[in-house]
């Protein structure tokens, strides 16, 4: 779909951004409910979602929009990125973030996400963080614990 064309719902940016877009043939504006739709969005192939986190849990939840209470930023499409990524024949669905911040001294790959922090994307989905990355498992995967 939209083969060779730059398809979005909305840009903000600098000048030359604007000045890029403008009467841009290869640059197509739909509303948010086209260009987030999962069922449009898994008949394109090898679709690459990479989408932001602020905080991610070990067992897979992702944090994108806030940092406990405090909202950082606006609803965003993560989900019907990442979903229709994973659903896109070669697509690949990633999280991607920084490991830690406050110049290293917190970890944004937490053990449980902070209270009042809103899930954005659950479990099983993909996430890269630093150097690592980290594919949806099971909660526990020792052998004592199944039987």
């Amino acid at each position: 779909m939209h083969q060779g064309r730059i398809v979005t719902s909305l840009v903000f940016g600098t000048e030359r951004l604007y000045r890029f877009v403008d009467n841009n043939p290869f640059v197509e504006f739909h509303p948010c409910d086209r260009t987030n739709d999962t069922a449009r969005i898994r008949k394109n192939e090898k679709v690459v979602a990479i989408n932001s986190a602020l905080e991610i849990d070990l067992s897979g939840p992702v944090v994108a929009d806030s940092i406990g209470f405090r909202i950082c930023s606006g609803i965003g499409g993560q989900m019907d990125f990442i979903r229709g990524a994973a659903l896109s024949p070669g697509g690949k669905p990633i999280i991607a973030l920084p490991s830690t911040t406050a110049g290293g001294q917190i970890s944004r790959i937490v053990s449980s996400i902070r209270p009042g922090a809103g899930v954005v994307t659950t479990r099983g989905q993909r996430a890269l963080g630093g150097d690592r990355v980290r594919r949806g498992e099971p909660l526990r995967t020792d052998t004592a614990a199944a039987g």
